[in-house]
């Protein structure tokens, strides 16, 4: 018997500046963090796939003539790290005060909580997207990942090329399931290759840092692991891992304390269960109860503040068919007609 496999949650847009209300639905749906401006001289279009893979996201994007990426989310908390490969043409831009150009096969990697941008030119280029709190031990300042390169004749460049590649070739016939399981792989890897030239470029006091990186990355694996545990809180932690609850919160303190940890991890579990297609459907009460949340209006208000939209707005997304909306709906630049990738972003 063949087993049912729940499909990867995926979105896709496409930017074609003859069709008005498709642009629209483009410039919305990308807003939560990228405006884009393309170039007047010459035609452009665009395609954006994008695929959910847990914890990150993973995009393709495909262009054709000259526009920019300004990242809109500087300044603001949380704001998302970005890991993208050129597979074909060029890009050029800044992040923070770092300035780069790529080639194909260039890997770069910028952070969002600095000022990007990103020109590109009949570019393919995949991006990988992570939540700022994913990787647990960023390289001594943070924003030394600002505008990072890593150029493709390198043999890490080729590494992480390869497995970008891997996954978004296996994403198209993967269960939900396996694509976050390829997910956290994707980010163990970036997490991999920044720690090590983080150990290569501070070595005094690098085997202290190291165990204690160690044991937060550890807890926040289980953490992951447990969400659905209605015990789990600082003591149940403390008791699992043998530390004091100071030890524990300066673990913490850089991803905003353990108790904000465990209720945006918990969070971002309720959108995407919200969000996705599921046969038979359920209430929004049963999953807010699935993930810890007992009071339904805290839970709502909460939800709002976090991703800026209702949970009952995020689950309209789940009963609506994909691709940009036609008629009214695309119009009204109503909340509910964009694409679910507008609600990805806003949640990484």
């Amino acid at each position: 018997m063949s087993r049912v496999t729940t499909p990867t949650p995926h979105s896709s847009l496409h930017f074609d500046p003859v069709d008005e209300a498709a642009c629209r639905v483009w410039h919305e749906s990308l807003a939560p963090l990228f405006s884009v401006e393309p170039n007047a001289d010459e035609p452009v279009t665009a395609d954006f796939q994008a695929f959910h893979l847990g914890e990150v996201m993973l995009l393709r994007l495909r262009s054709g003539g000259r526009f920019t990426l300004h990242g809109r989310r500087a300044d603001q908390e949380p704001s998302p790290l970005l890991c993208q490969l050129v597979q074909a043409g060029a890009v050029s831009g800044c992040n923070g005060e770092a300035h780069f150009a790529l080639q194909r096969g260039d890997i770069a990697f910028s952070d969002l909580a600095q000022p990007l941008q990103l020109d590109l030119d009949a570019t393919e280029a995949l991006l990988l997207l992570i939540p700022r709190d994913g990787l647990f031990g960023l390289p001594g300042e943070e924003d030394s990942l600002a505008g990072r390169v890593v150029a493709a004749e390198r043999g890490t460049a080729q590494v992480l090329a390869s497995q970008l590649r891997a996954c978004w070739a296996a994403l198209e016939c993967a269960g939900q399931v396996e694509a976050a399981e390829m997910g956290a792989m994707l980010l163990g890897a970036v997490a991999g290759y920044l720690r090590r030239v983080d150990d290569t470029t501070n070595d005094e006091g690098s085997s202290c840092g190291s165990t204690e990186q160690a044991r937060l990355e550890a807890i926040c694996h289980y953490i992951e692991r447990h969400l659905a545990d209605n015990d789990l809180d600082a003591d149940h932690l403390c008791a699992r891992f043998h530390c004091s609850r100071a030890t524990l919160f300066r673990l913490f303190a850089p991803l905003g304390g353990v108790a904000t940890h465990i209720r945006k991890a918990r969070l971002r579990r309720c959108y995407h269960d919200l969000a996705t297609p599921r046969p038979g459907g359920e209430r929004i009460i049963d999953v807010a109860l699935r993930w810890g949340f007992s009071n339904s209006s805290h839970f709502s208000r909460l939800f709002r503040q976090t991703f800026g939209i209702t949970p009952l707005e995020a689950m309209a997304r789940a009963h609506r068919p994909e691709g940009a909306p036609t008629g009214d709906a695309a119009q009204s630049g109503e909340e509910g007609a964009l694409p679910a990738v507008h609600g990805w972003l806003k949640m990484i």
